[in-house]
């Protein structure tokens, strides 16, 4: 809502008793979150007045500011805008010329003063744009909210679906926020205001957004097209010498020219609701002393690859490299072609693309190849195929994947999904390598030395996400190998196994048979002597499974997962050999953030299949190991505590983390279970039997830029002390203690175009034997002279244990940068040179001269 105007009328008026009476009206109580319009009207056409203002008292200002009115209209008018209206009270005083020179003050001597009445409503919010609430997936929109304030919004906090977004802006009395909604799943959005008023009224709102698909018209078309080419030249001295003899320094010198380049076009066709996107994009970083090796070679293993993957259900030619050169060297191109039907209900990929299954199965996995997926909503299912490693000569095998997600939904009451995957080194046909006794892949790349390896990932997940909280349950499966390059035939096995054990497979075998004439399983997972050798050593399969629970109004999360050490997945980076047990509460006060945590960390997970679930399946079946040093935990408990404060005028904000670490492991209770008396001293004094306790403290402070006219300044300060205690170490009691401290402060000066950032930095702590450090840096930086900006920095760092100086570093750098037009230019030169006052062989002087340049269109 737009501020209101509060009219104040001055009346001037001839009084009787003198020839130029006149009376200043003004209200004695002025709204302060207005503007004040004034209004001064003429009662003697024998005294006109020719110039007529109002002075005024603002703050700490010891001089009074004025107004000057303006005749429009044949009316004298003047506005005060409502920020200078602060404070209790309104001190005023007027002056008045007429056209025969008399200049009337009133009052004559002093002020007159008028009460300003504070807002005391807590700001809000009205949508004024899109109206209905709905937003547009995939296009970039603006949302505007209408200020219902009279004194307007002066700080604001605005967050879109927990994100704080930085597009926002306050705009006469209107708040507004560009956003692009991801296309996907996810069917609603939440915007979060937290705002306050001049006056200190705060205010949070919450708006529900509803999503639908981006609408385009029914033919379209558009294309982007972009290039650039860039070179770099690099030359090193000292790098490997180690040494600070000049001669020996300029003798040790390593050049390095490369060259980069980037061509990228584009386009879409669109027709009603089929869209067909293709995209090429040649870029490449590479030496230009083997440019002439790298081309045309990676180009044609990169069309080697496309066209041993282009049909969808061609296995055979997948897997056969007859004819092929191996690729020497990686590139960064990027190509596909996708044909999409409704947008996400149905699209199908060639080429290079992403896709994620499972956080612990196949995460954002980049591949070339073919990939097909269905989604509507309720239903979901992809299929993906191709090359996540093309291979490179004597270095790495080309990497197979093939993998399927199918999963079903009830939209805001439950999910379910299931994946399975195939990640493996790409040897050939295994009919082909049985019966010749080798892979020509693995012959043609020169891999003799460079093992194959083969993993089966299977995943499920489930849950519920709706208004109130988001429950997910999920877990996977592994097999995996690291060595696959002896491979075993499958009917030799069959007759093995008949003979050794009395058992026939053959008729598993059948069915294994059946399948491969659709789809041939044992081409991306075959079956090697590394299966059988890691199922023995049970270290062929691994689990992982966990919760979580996230309560986004109330700002809280919780979670578990357990993975186990040989749960490994080629297709998602997850952290294996751990359980994670955890909670977290974020919330705000007002401008405050308050966060508090804890969590559990325990390694040395055993075998989840054979210790936790076929106990369970069968009760007895397995006897449980007697615990050795090997089975020793180490369990890691973290509590945190951190406090966000709002940047207060003149101060700044404040920062402040507490954390406190129990660092211990399960050694007493693997004790305990073991009867024999050396066994349980051997557990109990094992070296990895250490229990200490850590108590951290981090506060940091920054200012807010205080500015006088061209020059500004900010500053900085932090520090981060710790008092630890060993309680135990090696199985043995210590009970010793001691601090480490550190501390450090910045500043940030700017004049015009010059720039001094200045560094200090501590540290030290009360443990004997321990270093102290001292770290000193800076940069000055000057731009908009004929360099674009030129950076001058260095350092100094000094190293001591207790008073006795150890070594110290000197460092420097200089940087020149220029852009004309589509080119971009550089130079930098740096330097460093280290002095061990211990160890003279230590003493190290290196320096570095890099020139650079890059042409963009």
């Amino acid at each position: 809502m737009g501020k209101r105007i509060t009219i104040a009328i001055i009346l001037f008026s001839i009084s009787i008793v003198s020839l130029l009476g006149v009376e200043v009206v003004v209200p004695n109580e002025i709204p302060g979150y207005e503007n004040l319009e004034l209004v001064l009207i003429e009662e003697d056409p024998a005294h006109p007045v020719v110039k007529a203002r109002l002075y005024f008292l603002f703050e700490q200002e010891e001089e009074p500011l004025y107004v000057e009115f303006a005749k429009i209209d044949k009316q004298w008018t003047a506005i005060i805008p409502h920020a200078y209206l602060k404070g209790e009270e309104f001190i005023y005083f007027t002056e008045i010329q007429t056209k025969d020179g008399a200049i009337v003050r009133n009052p004559d001597f002093g002020e007159k003063k008028a009460r300003l009445i504070q807002d005391t409503t807590p700001p809000s919010l009205l949508l004024d744009s899109p109206k209905d609430g709905i937003l547009e997936m995939g296009k970039e929109q603006l949302v505007v909210f209408r200020v219902d304030d009279e004194s307007g919004i002066s700080e604001f906090n605005l967050k879109y679906n927990d994100t704080s977004m930085a597009k926002a802006a306050v705009v006469d009395n209107l708040l507004t926020l560009m956003v692009t909604p991801e296309e996907g799943e996810i069917k609603e959005a939440r915007v979060i205001v937290t705002m306050a008023d001049p006056y200190g009224n705060t205010a949070e709102q919450v708006f529900e957004f509803t999503m639908k698909p981006k609408t385009t018209p029914f033919f379209s078309a558009k294309a982007d097209v972009s290039a650039s080419l860039g070179t770099e030249y690099k030359m090193t001295l000292g790098e490997t010498a180690n040494t600070v003899d000049l001669a020996t320094f300029f003798a040790d010198m390593e050049h390095a020219v490369d060259i980069s380049y980037d061509a990228t076009a584009s386009t879409t066709l669109a027709a009603g609701p089929l869209a067909l996107d293709l995209s090429l994009e040649l870029a490449d970083t590479i030496s230009a002393f083997d440019l002439l090796d790298a081309y045309p070679n990676t180009l044609i293993a990169d069309y080697q690859n496309i066209m041993n993957l282009w049909h969808p259900w061609n296995f055979a030619n997948e897997f056969d490299y007859t004819g092929e050169v191996p690729r020497l060297f990686y590139n960064s191109n990027q190509m596909y072609a996708r044909v999409s039907f409704f947008g996400p209900v149905l699209s199908y990929t060639l080429g290079d693309q992403r896709l994620s299954f499972q956080e612990e199965t196949i995460k954002e996995l980049e591949f070339r190849g073919t990939g097909v997926s269905f989604d509507v909503g309720f239903l979901e299912l992809a299929v993906g195929k191709g090359l996540t490693d093309p291979g490179l000569y004597q270095t790495a095998w080309p990497q197979n994947f093939f993998g399927f997600k199918f999963g079903f939904a009830i939209p805001k009451i439950f999910w379910l999904q299931t994946n399975l995957s195939f990640i493996s080194s790409l040897q050939g046909h295994y009919e082909t390598i049985i019966s010749q006794g080798s892979s020509a892949i693995g012959t043609l790349y020169d891999l003799g030395s460079v093992k194959p390896e083969e993993n089966l990932v299977f995943g499920l997940s489930m849950g519920t996400d709706n208004k109130l909280f988001k429950l997910t349950a999920s877990g996977g499966l592994t097999l995996y190998v690291d060595d696959a390059s002896q491979m075993i035939d499958k009917d030799q096995l069959a007759t093995d196994v008949n003979t050794a054990l009395g058992i026939d497979i053959s008729p598993y075998l059948g069915y294994l048979n059946t399948i491969s004439a659709y789809f041939p399983v044992l081409d991306y997972f075959p079956l090697s002597t590394g299966l059988a050798v890691k199922a023995v050593n049970k270290e062929l399969w691994g689990i992982t499974y966990g919760l979580s629970l996230d309560i986004p109004d109330f700002g809280a999360n919780a979670w578990f997962r357990k993975t186990d050490g040989a749960y490994k997945s080629l297709g998602s980076a997850v952290t294996s050999d751990v359980m994670d047990l955890g909670a977290s509460w974020e919330a705000s006060f007002g401008d405050f953030g308050l966060f508090v945590g804890y969590d559990l960390k325990k390694d040395n997970i055993p075998d989840i299949l054979i210790n936790e679930l076929l106990p369970i399946v069968k009760p007895g079946l397995i006897t449980p190991s007697i615990p050795t040093p090997d089975s020793i935990s180490q369990l890691v408990h973290t509590a945190g505590l951190a406090l966000d404060t709002p940047i207060f005028n003149w101060i700044g904000s404040f920062t402040f983390e507490y954390t406190f670490e129990w660092e211990t492991t399960n050694a007493a209770n693997l004790a305990a279970k073991v009867t024999d008396v050396n066994d349980s001293a051997a557990i109990l004094n094992d070296a990895s039997n250490d229990t200490t306790l850590i108590h951290t403290a981090d506060l940091r402070w920054k200012s807010q830029r205080y500015k006088l006219g061209d020059f500004s300044i900010s500053l900085g300060a932090k520090t981060q002390d710790a008092f630890i205690t060993s309680l135990l170490e090696d199985g043995v009691a210590t009970n010793t203690s001691h601090w480490d401290f550190s501390y450090g402060v910045t500043t940030s000066m700017q004049l015009a175009r010059f720039k001094l950032s200045l560094n200090f930095d501590q540290e030290w702590s009360t443990e004997a034997g321990s270093e102290k450090e001292y770290a000193y840096a800076g940069k000055f930086s000057i731009s908009d002279i004929f360099f674009d900006s030129v950076a001058l920095d260095g350092g100094f760092t000094q190293v001591y244990i207790n008073t006795t100086y150890q070594a110290y570093k000197i460092k420097g750098g200089l940087e020149f940068s220029k852009n004309i037009g589509p080119l971009a230019t550089g130079i930098a030169l740096k330097g460093e040179y280290f002095d061990s006052l211990v160890d003279n062989t230590d003493d190290a002087l290196t320096g570095q001269i890099t020139v650079n340049g890059k042409l963009s269109f």
